[in-house]
């Protein structure tokens, strides 16, 4: 399609070139705050996606909404995400 971009699961992002251990460490707990914020069910979904590596219709299953359903909901919950950590870690690297 046009326009649209394939998404890599956050485990397929490249480490950054320069940085330290402190770095990392900051940019784990920042994420784990960020996503602490996210509703349970986004918080389910992303688990279920990206820490238990399940494909959509496996994830469709197990949280009981329509594959469609869930690939919009992931959409929003990174989109919900993205700002507030980059603004977060705007300073590291």
């Amino acid at each position: 399609m046009v326009g649209r971009r394939h998404e890599e699961p956050l485990e397929a992002a490249p480490e950054p070139a320069t940085g330290s251990h402190e770095d990392a460490a900051i940019t784990r707990i920042t994420v784990r705050q960020q996503v602490s914020r996210l509703s349970e069910p986004d918080r389910a979904l992303l688990h279920a996606v990206y820490w238990e590596d399940l494909g959509g219709a496996e994830a469709s299953r197990r949280l009981g909404q329509a594959e469609v359903t869930l690939r919009v909901r992931l959409h929003r919950a990174r989109r919900a995400l993205e700002r507030p950590i980059a603004h977060s870690l705007g300073g590291l690297g």
